[in-house]
């Protein structure tokens, strides 16, 4: 709980309701939320973005430095691209395999074209 206050500056009060909405996150360590938090900075991700989707925070360490690397190949602001950590990871490799080797133009940005092979 502490260490959520601390990086995303919440009273007692609101740290409680995420634990709450999110009780995964009470079962997490301390240097696991911590490297959730740096890594998803460092791959672009802003912190009021990181607030606005605290489940980010929830996922195993190792999962989310692999998922992110993934999203990375696609060259595109990873903040556009969060519900796709949703995936696991088989899932969200193969939807990129094919989104980077489908050649079939589309009049879609990146983001609508996936949204569309995903459906």
């Amino acid at each position: 709980i502490q260490t959520l206050k601390e990086i995303l500056n919440t009273s007692t009060y609101e740290t409680n309701k995420i634990i709450t909405a999110y009780p995964q996150l009470k079962k997490k360590s301390r240097a696991n939320v911590l490297n959730n938090y740096y890594n998803l900075l460092e791959a672009g991700v802003q912190k009021n973005v990181i607030t606005k989707n605290i489940w980010l925070l929830a996922h195993d360490v190792t999962k989310l430095k692999e998922k992110l690397d993934c999203i990375s190949t696609l060259k595109m602001n990873n903040e556009e691209l969060l519900p796709l950590l949703r995936l696991t990871q088989d899932e969200l490799v193969n939807n990129i395999n094919y989104v980077q080797t489908d050649s079939v133009p589309y009049g879609y940005n990146k983001i609508e074209y996936l949204a569309y092979k995903l459906e």
